[in-house]
């Protein structure tokens, strides 16, 4: 993540090198695969976005989700890695 710019005393906007406008696709057809009720689809492109922008908080947020549907939030919470303590730093 670059800091592009800082808007206020506690606002800042971001950019993510890694966030292309390919996985800007995926994850749009991963909302779209959700929103018919296809969560394995969903979930395998949800999947390759995190893969690829491993920073995409909303693809994160919406594998919870789907994991959750699928039944598979225990095993998804069991496989996840810890936060990284380093996340905080990036903040001016």
């Amino acid at each position: 993540m670059e800091l592009v710019k800082s808007l206020y005393e506690d606002e800042w906007v971001f950019r993510d090198p890694m966030l292309t406008e390919d996985v800007e696709s995926k994850f749009d057809q991963a909302l779209d695969a959700y929103d018919d009720g296809r969560c394995k689809r969903a979930e395998t492109l949800i999947g390759s976005v995190v893969i690829e922008c491993p920073n995409h908080i909303d693809a994160l947020t919406t594998l919870g989700f789907t994991a959750k549907i699928t039944g598979m939030l225990l095993a998804a919470m069991f496989s996840a890695k810890p936060p990284s303590p380093s996340g905080c730093k990036r903040f001016p």
